[in-house]
């Protein structure tokens, strides 16, 4: 049986998803740091956001950000909400700021990718063993990607065997 394009398009989607599980399963991207230490210096503000779509169009969206900073540590953390969630003038992020200020302790969580950055996304937040911040990650696209090349492999492995049989059989 002779190797065809079939078989080499098989072989190398499923090498390439192979190495997209092993490098998603050993460097994980969405591994998280934690962070402990008192309340140094905290603000909440509302900022407009350039958010550009899809499309290309740019939109701006207002979101209630609070910025903070422990004692000792100097990395900056940033959580943030946007305003449409917001009703009846009930801003999360003002709790959450006062929650910090009163704490004794306060255990942030951020991607291990984001640290040494100017400014960390907080991915949990614990003040004084309470949760007080909870963010839901994205689902990590390399994954989808997977099992898509994992598909095609296998859709060009079942053409390559059963494509002679069928011309064979005519």
């Amino acid at each position: 049986m002779a190797i065809t394009r079939l078989f080499i398009f098989g072989i190398f989607s499923l090498a390439f998803a192979a190495y997209i599980l092993f490098t998603n399963l050993l460097f994980p991207e969405n591994a998280l740091s934690k962070f402990n230490g008192k309340l140094e210096i905290s603000d909440v503000s509302i900022e407009d956001i350039k958010i550009k779509s899809r499309y290309s169009q740019e939109y701006i969206s207002k979101r209630a950000i609070l910025r903070f900073r422990l004692i000792g540590n100097s990395q900056k953390f940033e959580l943030w909400q946007p305003i449409e969630l917001i009703h009846n003038n009930d801003n999360s992020m003002e709790k959450i700021n006062l929650l910090l200020k009163r704490a004794d302790e306060i255990t942030v969580w951020i991607k291990k990718s984001e640290i040494g950055e100017d400014v960390a996304r907080v991915y949990k937040l614990d003040a004084d063993r309470f949760n007080a911040y909870n963010q839901d990650q994205e689902p990590n696209k390399s994954f989808t990607l997977f099992f898509i090349l994992l598909l095609a492999s296998i859709a060009f492995f079942i053409l390559h065997f059963l494509l002679p049989q069928a011309k064979s059989m005519f």
